[in-house]
């Protein structure tokens, strides 16, 4: 065609002219210089020599070597964003993620507070009653003692079992308070001994005793 003849010329003339540019050629063109059926892009420049001598190169690229650039591009830029979506959904996870974890030790942290406020509150009651109070673990150690008591038995008796509680008492006055401690365990109800005779600090003296599960 006329407009495919007047382009290679345009090409031609402007090589000749030293002048640089780009044009493209029809497939037709494209068939005549060897690169298949598809468009072809031309790119040229003057390339001075020494003295007047100047020549022309040209680079000639199809169209669909440019269309496979273009979808590499495109698909690298579609792996891209697919990357970046993935990045973000997990860090809206791991921020969900995290929301909820500190808000449940938020929380802890608030029951940890009011059980520490309620055990200041319960020791300060332990201490201030005037008759003397054991608490003992469920394997049996004693795990605190009210003011009352404190004195008067060995500091290390507290982790200790009953017996090291009352060192200076005799085993089987240790004996039948621990039998009375083991049967409001088992019962489930209160046991007590009253006004009794017992040698705990070494001299007799009498008291009263309750076991409370």
């Amino acid at each position: 065609p006329a407009e495919h003849k007047l382009a290679r010329e345009q090409v031609v003339t402007e090589m000749r002219a030293g002048r640089r540019g780009t044009r493209a050629l029809a497939g037709a063109d494209s068939r005549r210089l060897g690169m298949g059926s598809d468009d072809v892009v031309v790119a040229y420049r003057p390339i001075h020599l020494e003295g007047d001598w100047c020549w022309s190169a040209a680079t000639f690229t199809s169209t669909s070597l440019l269309r496979s650039q273009e979808r590499s591009i495109v698909l690298r830029l579609g792996l891209a964003a697919a990357a970046i979506a993935l990045c973000m959904i997990g860090f809206g996870t791991y921020f969900v993620f995290a929301s909820r974890r500190a808000a449940a030790l938020s929380e802890r942290l608030r029951h940890v507070g009011q059980l520490a406020h309620l055990r200041e509150k319960s020791d300060k009651i332990l201490d201030n009653i005037p008759t003397g109070v054991m608490v003992f673990s469920d394997e049996g150690r004693l795990a605190a003692v009210n003011r009352a008591l404190r004195e008067r038995i060995p500091p290390s008796a507290v982790g200790g079992n009953l017996g090291e509680a009352f060192p200076e008492a005799p085993v089987a006055v240790v004996d039948r308070i621990q039998g009375l401690i083991d049967s409001a365990l088992r019962t489930g109800r209160l046991q007590s001994l009253h006004g009794q005779p017992l040698p705990l600090f070494g001299t007799e003296g009498q008291y009263n005793i309750h076991a409370v599960p």
